[in-house]
């Protein structure tokens, strides 16, 4: 299982329910701030989820899309709300087994 932060920008209403969709349906998500999301996937590159979620429809959409899987135990660090924390915790303890 992988982590990816995906963040967009979209154009409208109806786009970012969507995305939003698109986002969840392709694993485990938490929302982070407005469209911005983590996802845990088994989709294994960056470019894999960005195509999964823009598919053809949105490619002109401004969408990035960030793997933040690590070799270090704990590969990120700040200041966020602690559910964020503990969904990260899982999620990298799932990504080590």
């Amino acid at each position: 299982m992988n982590i990816y932060l995906v963040s967009y920008t979209p154009t409208n209403d109806l786009e970012s329910v969507i995305i939003n969709d698109r986002i969840k349906s392709i694993g485990n998500f938490y929302s982070y701030k407005s469209h911005q999301f983590f996802v845990a996937t088994d989709l294994s590159s960056a470019e894999d989820v960005y195509k999964a979620i823009a598919k053809n429809d949105y490619i002109k959409t401004t969408m990035l899309v960030v793997s933040i899987n690590s070799n270090v135990r704990m590969g990120y660090w700040g200041v966020e709300q602690k559910e964020l924390w503990h969904w990260l915790e899982q999620m990298q303890n799932k990504t080590e087994k």
